[in-house]
């Protein structure tokens, strides 16, 4: 049994088999609102005693990820679906670097015990076969673990490893790494456990768990989850990223064997590895008596027809006649296909969830780089994590992770490809002539086999690229100060060239007492080498690091000239993983020591320059005289201590200069209500009745509902998002000038066709607003709430101006006794209107707009002056890559509005939000906006009170908007939404019951005010300004437009469907018909738990996992096959000088996959 300390768990004997099968398909759906959906898993316990990290995959990754954590104190759980450890042969090198590695860990000598013996060389051959007419063509000499050894010692210059690489098979790694593991208490192992599902809460990751062996269902809650799961992990499923790449053509068919014919299978020398030249491969796994051999077979075999000891045998012949052996013993054996592919994304966007290993990314086994890279990984992600959890670290360290490991991977499949395609080039070769074309008989042979031979030796870098284990470097990482004063180092595949260059690995120099190595030194966390004659870099950064709780270790090297001359610098920070984080600038000592900790340990990311006045703040423009209006402003805001970052600044001013668009809106609506009741417009329009003035409420609507299908999003495309606001203002203007002229026989008429415009205008304005705001337009993803949010504080405060002028009006009367007011008061909506288009031009348009229309460089511009101060150059880059990256693939993709309705996951987002606008209005919200002063009126309140008292309930409604501004990314979403739906049920109740109960009573009607008050104030939490940021995040920003527009039809029709009802039904069943509408409320809430999962604090990319995925158009650079690609011999020529980090982290540079 699993300690209930950390699991507890559900046992399915207690289940049927139906409902086994139910829990195990809630646990697969990873949305919160669908896992635990059961009663069984409902009912078990919120575990008391967290876990820090689960790993799910207990292969080398997991391994060495849980003893990485172990080593900083961190409390990990490691879970792995098999019984045992692996029985498979992989892994058959552990390189230089992982060596260093695992000897920073104290495992070095373990493996090497486990291991081949040190003497062996490793040593490969190229043979035409091993039957008598076989003939050795050639040999790669790798020298041993022991003689590597003595040439490190003696070539001390910085250009060698500390290590030198060990043979061990992963089965005898994973055993003696298993027993290491049971031996530490921090690390709770378990096997026979799979992880089915998880999902994240605003504290921790909670997953689902399964004992394969009795079917128990379990909880596990952890702070972080850890995919090392290998190459189908369910953790990358779960998390929503795609694999780039796929197989290489072809298929391996595997052996894995004992035999004691040494006398056969050294009749040419002993070997690590004989490559035949038909494509098969034999492996020495021990020097002893263990070996697997790979044998190209057709996709189309079918291998477990196939007899094991027979492929041995035709292995062993390569182009010749089977070569039987002696085999003592068939271990096991398998079909495999090499694949290269590397995901997308590493990471959540909470990073909380991460993916290591063959879980993120694939190689061909050629150069050894597949489990190397993991180690990597691990190691990388391990100590920050610890950092993290410990307190040290801040949250850019774990976002550093995929910045930094990405990049080495990208590279590491293109070296394995390179390697690969050496081989395939002489398996083709001879695949193309007679099966006698490579023996020297012939002279068509001799001169094939002379081909070969030089080929093989003059592209021999497949275990000597020294330069691609120990060479890469993390120049794109957010957390390595970068620098600029000197040139970078060249890089070269093969040779390693020794550098103390920011990121790179620092090397490995003996002491003078040529025993001890720079490397020996390095402590767990970070370690300051000062080589100053005074020791005074040693002085600066001690009086800092004790401040900000940084774990640093400090060494004084001064009379080390020798390492001194090599690591180039007095001072040199090294990271816990042995790479440079900083170096002292030559010939200065002028640096902030406090930002150089905050910085590599991610406290502080970017170091910010402080804005010198307003005008650098808010200036877009190359032009002064287009920003003439911040002059304005200018004296007194430069009199402010202004401590936001610039583009913190220019968001809020952008976002309130939109919100006066919204208001335009919201007037637009707020002033009709206070018409409804205004004797002139009754008087002008001949005294109409409550089914005409619904009509003349829900016509806006038509003209919504044509707008949001047919108008708004081409507009916003064509024009961009200003110019389509605009446009909007213009319909929206045209209309109140129609509605208040209205008169004569023809009132009706004009009156209706004015909403109507109004109505065109409306939807626009209130489509290309949210727009404007969203995320990936101006908004920051982490603060899309906050920010959308203001949007419906602009329509809000319109609403409650309009009433207040309404209310204003309607004690102005002529001598003559007319009442024009109501005129005027409509007309007036044409001033915000005109404030809004007025300084539209000199706002910047949108970078995703720009980016969609081909003019990249001023989206970056504009992005930057947006994030200035937010986000570190890199971060701005990123985002950039992301906008532009997702409209490459939108228009690749060819797709139109019909693939909101016809593709399964967007219409599923599609329907959830058009729902979610229906139910914004149905609730009752639409009736309340325009009919207010009627339903004060039906509580005996006099008119001129109740517009009073509808323009004080609006204004409340603008603080409590302002006020969701700030919850709405703490709280989340549908808890807004669910809080908004009890207060507005209640308030509904109320109203609905006290009339009722108590007829004409003064007492009975204040209660109603207030509750009506309380009803704003639900609104105002809920769903007023939660649908605009639920439906702006949940769909892709290529759709973002149109999705929104037809999910705001939802919102039309409910608004002519309340609005119809809501005055017959006020004349025919009084006050019950607000119990109406209480029921709606109440219905919402189980409604918005099924199918509204929580979006709050995820990233934009992460809503495939609650939605689904949605499909996408597969280009050259994203195949998911890359088999035909490798039929290209060109795609892998040498690539010697390209540094593997230099580009920039995008799937489009994986030059393999092009």
């Amino acid at each position: 049994m699993l300690s209930t300390a950390v699991i507890e768990g559900v046992k399915a004997a207690s289940l049927s088999p139906t409902q086994g099968r139910q829990c195990r398909m809630e646990c697969r759906v990873p949305s919160p609102q669908h896992v635990f959906r059961s009663r069984y898993l409902t009912a078990m316990r919120t575990n008391q005693h967290a876990v820090s990290v689960l790993i799910a995959g207990a292969g080398p990754s997991g391994l060495i990820l849980a003893l990485q954590l172990a080593r900083y104190g961190v409390r990990s759980m490691l879970i792995e679906r098999n019984q045992d450890t692996t029985k498979w042969p992989k892994m058959d090198i552990t390189n230089c670097r992982s060596m260093e590695l695992f000897k920073s860990l104290g495992i070095d000598k373990d493996l090497r015990d486990f291991g081949v013996p040190q003497n062996y060389s490793f040593d490969v051959l190229f043979s035409t076969g091993l039957s008598e007419d076989g003939d050795l063509l050639c040999k790669w000499d790798l020298a041993s673990p022991n003689a590597w050894k003595d040439h490190i010692k003696q070539q001390n210059d910085g250009s060698y490893p500390r290590e030198p690489y060990q043979r061990i098979s992963q089965a005898l790694f994973e055993a003696r790494m298993k027993t290491r593991i049971q031996e530490e208490p921090l690390i709770d192992l378990r096997f026979g456990f799979k992880l089915e599902s998880y999902f994240e809460t605003d504290k921790n990751i909670v997953s689902c768990v399964v004992d394969v062996n009795t079917g128990a269902i379990h909880k596990v809650q952890s702070d972080y989850l850890a995919g090392c799961d290998g190459a189908n992990s369910q953790v990358r499923k779960d998390l929503g990223s795609k694999m780039i790449g796929g197989p290489v053509p072809g298929a391996m068919y595997l052996v894995h064997f004992k035999s004691s014919d040494l006398t056969a299978l050294h009749r040419q020398g002993q070997f690590w590895h004989i490559f035949f030249v038909s494509g098969s491969v034999i492996i020495s796994q021990d020097e002893v008596d263990t070996w697997t051999i790979h044998l190209p077979i057709s996709l189309h075999t079918d291998w477990k027809l196939l007899d094991p000891l027979q492929c041995i045998y035709k292995a062993l012949g390569g182009i010749h006649a089977p070569c039987p052996i002696k085999v003592d013993q068939i271990l096991v054996s398998s079909f495999w296909r090499p694949s290269i592919c590397i995901a997308d994304r590493y990471a959540s966007g909470s990073l909380r969830v991460f993916i290591c290993g063959d879980a993120a990314h694939q190689n061909i086994p050629t150069g050894g780089y597949g489990m190397n890279t993991a180690v990597g990984d691990c190691f990388d992600l391990g100590w920050k994590l610890a950092a993290v959890i410990r307190g040290w670290g801040g949250e850019s360290l774990l976002r550093s992770y995929e910045a930094e490991r990405k990049p080495v991977a990208r590279t590491n499949i293109e070296r394995s490809g390179v390697h690969h395609q050496v081989h395939q080039d002489y398996v083709r070769w001879v695949s193309q002539m007679s099966a006698r074309g490579a023996t020297p008989d012939l002279e068509v042979g001799s001169a094939l086999r002379q081909q070969i031979i030089d080929h093989i030796n003059s592209h021999d870098g497949e275990n000597k690229d020294h330069g691609i284990e120990l060479g890469y470097r993390y120049n794109d990482s957010p957390v390595i100060i970068p620098e600029t004063a000197t040139t970078e180092p060249e890089w070269n595949a093969r040779q390693y060239v020794p550098s103390t260059w920011p990121g790179a690995r620092a090397p490995h120099v003996f002491l003078s007492d040529g025993e001890t190595s720079t490397h020996d030194l390095f402590g767990p966390n970070f370690t300051l080498f000062d080589f100053s004659r005074d020791g005074v870099w040693l002085a600066r950064f001690s009086g800092f690091y004790n401040a900000l709780s940084t774990p640093l270790k400090t060494l004084r090297l001064s009379e080390e000239e020798h390492v001194h001359k090599i690591w180039q610098r007095d001072a040199v920070l090294i990271r816990p993983d042995g790479h440079v984080a900083w170096r002292s600038p030559e010939g200065s000592d002028q640096v902030d020591i406090e930002k150089i900790l905050g910085f590599v340990t991610a406290y502080f990311i970017a170091i910010r320059r402080r804005a010198g006045s307003v005008s650098e703040v808010f200036f877009f423009s190359s032009s002064v005289s287009h920003n003439w209006w911040l002059a304005a402003v200018s004296p007194a805001m430069t009199s402010i201590n202004v401590r936001l970052a610039p583009g913190v600044i220019r968001l809020y001013f952008l976002c309130f200069y939109f919100g006066i668009g919204a208001s335009v809106w919201g007037y637009n609506i707020g002033i009709l209500s206070s018409i409804l009741v205004h004797p002139g417009w009754r008087e002008a329009l001949g005294d109409p009745s409550r089914p005409v003035i619904g009509a003349i409420v829900s016509v806006y609507y038509i003209g919504t509902l044509i707008s949001y299908a047919l108008i708004s999003h081409p507009i916003n495309d064509w024009l961009g998002r200003r110019y389509a606001a605009l446009a909007g203002t213009g319909f929206v203007c045209l209309g109140a000038l129609l509605q208040a002229t209205s008169g004569g026989s023809t009132a009706g008429g004009t009156m209706i066709s004015g909403r109507l415009f109004s109505g065109l205008g409306v939807a626009i304005v209130s489509t290309s607003v949210p727009l404007y705001q969203a995320p990936r337009e101006i908004s920051p993803a982490k603060k899309r709430g906050h920010f959308v949010t203001m949007n419906h504080v602009g329509f809000i405060a319109g609403m409650a101006i309009g009433l207040w002028v309404g209310y204003g009006m309607r004690f102005w009367q002529t001598d003559s006794g007319h009442y024009y007011g109501w005129r005027l008061s409509i007309m007036l909506e044409i001033i915000p209107a005109f404030i809004f288009g007025f300084g539209l031009p000199w706002i910047p348009e949108t970078p995703r707009w720009l980016v969609e229309h081909n003019q990249k460089d001023r989206a970056r511009s504009t992005l930057r002056r947006l994030r200035e101060g937010i986000y570190s150059e890199d971060q701005i880059e990123d985002e950039f890559a992301a906008i532009s990256k997702d409209v490459d693939e939108y228009h690749r993709s060819g797709r139109n509005w019909l693939f909101l309705f016809k593709e399964k996951a967007l219409f599923s987002r599609l329907w959830r939000a058009t729902l979610l606008q229906f139910m914004s209005q149905a609730c009752g919200a639409s009736a309340m906006k325009y009919y207010l002063p009627f339903l004060l009126e039906s509580l005996g309140i006099f008119t001129h009170a109740a517009l009073m008292i509808g323009a004080i309930e609006m204004t409340v409604k603008i603080a409590f908007t302002v006020l969701e501004m700030f919850i709405i990314d703490r709280f989340g979403r549908r808890n807004c939404l669910v809080a908004g739906c009890i207060v507005m049920a209640i308030s509904m109740l109320i109203n609905g019951a006290l009339p009722l109960a108590y007829q004409d009573n003064k007492a009975a009607n204040i209660v109603c005010i207030i509750f009506i008050f309380i009803y704003a104030t639900g609104f105002s939490l809920g769903f007023g300004p939660t649908v605009w940021v639920y439906n702006t995040e949940i769909f892709p920003t290529a759709v973002r437009a149109r999705g929104l527009n037809f999910a705001s039809v939802g919102s039309a029709v409910a608004s002519m469907i309340v609005n119809e009802i809501w005055p017959i039904g006020l004349a025919k069943l009084h006050s019950k018909v607000y119990f109406i509408f209480m029921a709606m409320n109440i219905i919402w809430i189980p409604v918005l738990f099924a199918f509204f999962p929580e979006t709050k604090g995820r990233e934009l990319e992460d809503m495939d996992a609650l939605f689904g995925s949605v499909a996408k158009q597969v280009s050259d650079a994203e195949d998911e096959s890359a088999g035909p690609l490798l039929a290209d011999e060109e795609l892998f020529r040498n690539s010697e000088e390209t540094p593997p980090s230099r580009a920039r982290d995008s799937d489009r540079d994986l030059s393999l996959i092009q």
